[in-house]
């Protein structure tokens, strides 16, 4: 018999504790430092930013000064005004600015309006522009638009290029603000860096990221929105801590786009069913407890909420006149309501041999969505963090879509289409329920395949 035995790996770190934030504690191992250890514990992150910023210059640089199809003109005047009126009205015409760049160099159907004379010309027509030169951004608070008005400024006064070039480049850094903070949520549910990796590079690719990244876009800061809920909603379940900024967090999101209530929702309903069971099983430790947690779910969903009422009533009372008729209003039918349950899940358009390369390439992410929402759902068997996750992933995947109708219906009295874009705001969560269910390493490296392949594809400008 040997009395003495070489220890084994396995076992050398035996004393270990693993802390809230992903720390080893208790063992041998000495971490690097300085900076060749930010970079080691950094270094998914770095890349996401590095490929996110990449993208970005790319296709700014490709950009005219014609305005994208979706909204950009409006939200182009909306920041022209801020430092004149803070936010527009009801019933608001658009601005010489953005009247003048419309008629010189048009949107994604060609110039249209009054005849181009120049960029200092007079344009004083509105009502022969699209719905009739009044703005339709008037819905939205000035929070994205102030935010991105200042930042631009600082671009434009030290750079000396357009507002509208500098408005369009601080959408790039709300994108690589999300993708930091992107991380460090996906990292609470330990996955692997370079699933991380692929998960990341495979939202950076995506069509829907490259117009809200690289036009002025109400869309461009909801995957930091819906991040920071979902980061700040997973540490406080597991340590008790920062209630108070996940409430605020609401608030804010809220502000910066309305959709971003889905992001709201999803936390909430992870929060809630995770305290139910706790409650179920019996565990009532006091970091936080369940019923802590049910109450605090409660108050960020009334702040959230609130938030949104409170601007719906300033924006009432600031009216001017009637808005535009866009003619995409639909009546709330039990037919649409029904057929909406499937816009946050499955991809609009089938795939044919006619169809564009742009849509090829969305089409593994669409099916690897799908796959992980429904896979993460029935994969799950543990009354855990997890299992509450993936509950509130597969409701908002289902569920949000036609209580947005209804809810547009009952403030508004009107009900506009919902469409897959909506999702941004709930896009850390989608990503997250692809990578529980490619935790082995066949998976994983199916993913980065496929993000590097795509983000390539939109690093290299094909969809402009």
């Amino acid at each position: 018999m040997k009395l003495f035995r070489r220890a084994r790996p396995e076992l050398s770190n035996a004393t270990a504790v693993e802390t809230s934030d992903g720390r080893l504690l208790g063992t041998d191992r000495t971490p690097a430092t300085g900076f060749r250890g930010w970079v080691k514990q950094f270094w998914v992150t770095i890349v996401l930013v590095l490929v996110a910023l990449a993208m970005c210059v790319s296709n700014l640089a490709q950009h005219s000064h014609q305005f994208s199809p979706y909204d950009e003109w409006v939200y182009y005047d909306y920041i022209t005004k801020v430092p004149s009126q803070l936010y527009v009205h009801q019933g608001e015409y658009i601005g010489e600015d953005a009247l003048s760049m419309m008629a010189c160099f048009g949107d994604g159907f060609g110039a249209r309006g009054e005849p181009c004379t120049g960029l200092d010309g007079v344009y004083d027509e509105p009502e022969v522009y699209p719905q009739e030169g009044k703005t339709s951004a008037d819905p939205y608070t000035p929070a994205y638009f102030a935010t991105t008005w200042a930042v631009a400024s600082v671009a434009h006064f030290v750079t000396g290029v357009d507002m509208l070039t500098t408005s369009r480049a601080v959408s790039a850094l709300w994108l690589a603000g999300g993708l930091i903070v992107l991380t460090m949520f996906l990292r609470e549910f330990r996955l692997r860096p370079i699933l991380i990796l692929g998960l990341g590079l495979s939202y950076i690719g995506l069509v829907t990221t490259f117009y809200a990244s690289t036009f002025i876009s109400t869309d461009a800061p909801s995957l930091l929105a819906g991040a920071t809920l979902g980061l700040l909603a997973v540490r406080f379940a597991k340590t008790g801590r920062h209630a108070p900024w996940l409430a605020i967090a609401s608030a804010i999101a809220v502000w910066l786009k309305i959709t971003n209530i889905f992001a709201v929702g999803i936390v909430v309903v992870a929060l809630l069913v995770h305290a139910f069971f706790r409650h179920r099983a019996g565990d009532h430790a006091p970091h936080p407890s369940p019923r802590r947690m049910g109450v605090v779910s409660a108050v960020v969903a009334a702040i959230a909420i609130a938030a949104e009422l409170i601007w719906l009533v300033i924006w009432k009372a600031s009216s001017i006149g009637e808005g535009p008729d866009q003619g995409i209003s639909i009546d709330l039918t039990p037919q649409a309501v029904i057929a909406s349950l499937f816009t946050f899940l499955l991809p609009r358009d089938g795939v044919g041999p006619d169809i564009s390369w742009v849509a090829i390439m969305q089409a593994p992410y669409s099916a690897m969505l799908v796959a992980g929402i429904i896979g993460w759902f029935f994969a799950e068997r543990r009354d855990d963090m997890n299992r509450a996750w993936s509950i509130a992933v597969i409701i908002s995947a289902t569920l949000f879509a036609p209580a947005l109708m209804i809810a547009l219906q009952l403030l508004l009295g009107e009900v506009a289409p919902v469409i897959p874009r909506y999702t941004l705001g709930m896009a850390p969560m989608m990503l997250l329920a692809i990578g529980m269910i490619a935790r082995n390493n066949i998976a994983a490296w199916i993913v980065l395949g496929y993000g590097i392949a795509v983000s390539t594809f939109s690093v290299i400008g094909l969809y402009g």
